[in-house]
């Protein structure tokens, strides 16, 4: 059974189209249409005596005959302006909501490409129940901790953390954190792990701390026992 050419989605009362997708269906068919008009119009295939010559042709008029090209899209009718050698056009940013009608593609904002203009409030942004009303953060990675330095992964921009050695603190060589040991007699600030300071004396003080007491009565008492 061959299928009939002229049907449609567009004629079902039930269809409506996916609003991202229609997008990437209407880049296609801006260089489909352009490379059509370009062959019609040109003679690449002629003055080109090889494939690199044709492929070459091809791109060096591609954007010029992208930007003459007028068709009914997915979404909308694309229109180009000539005299001004860009596409006259805004952006439309839709947040996917759960409404009374299903999942729904909602109109949040718009950023205009002539006045480079965002106009969007946040309010309007539904995110998913488990960020529980608030924000989610877009980050690579997280800044390390007092006392932790950087180690990237694969990705340069991103790293992980991983704890310095407690004689160890923490300096800048350029965006990267790193560890670096104290000299010897000298310790880390505990307060911010970034300078090494004079080691203080930690020996017990006399009548200063219980432990001096209790040292001395093991002592005096190993010296009696073996006296007897």
């Amino acid at each position: 059974m061959k299928c009939d050419e002229n049907l449609r989605f567009t004629m079902s009362p039930h269809y409506a189209p996916e609003k991202s997708v229609s997008l990437v269906y209407d880049a296609v068919y801006s260089y489909a249409y352009a490379l059509e008009n370009i062959v019609k119009h040109l003679d690449c295939g002629i003055h080109a005596s090889n494939r690199e010559e044709y492929l070459s042709c091809l791109k060096d008029h591609l954007p010029l005959y992208m930007r003459n090209v007028t068709f009914l899209g997915e979404t909308e009718r694309v229109r180009y302006i000539p005299m001004f050698g860009y596409t006259k056009r805004h952006y439309v940013i839709n947040n996917l909501q759960n409404t009374s009608n299903g999942y729904e593609l909602v109109k949040i904002g718009v950023w205009n490409k002539t006045s480079t203009a965002l106009e969007m409030d946040d309010v309007d942004i539904h995110w998913a129940p488990h960020y529980k009303g608030e924000k989610p953060t877009s980050f690579c990675s997280k800044p390390c901790g007092i006392g932790e330095e950087m180690v990237h992964q694969q990705r340069r921009c991103c790293w992980s953390c991983q704890q310095c050695q407690e004689h160890q603190i923490t300096f800048w060589m350029g965006p990267v954190k790193r560890c670096e040991s104290c000299k010897e007699g000298q310790w880390p600030d505990q307060a911010t792990r970034t300078k090494c300071q004079p080691r203080g004396n930690n020996s017990v003080k006399p009548r200063a701390s219980w432990g001096y007491h209790g040292f001395l009565s093991i002592c005096l008492f190993a010296v009696c026992y073996f006296l007897k």
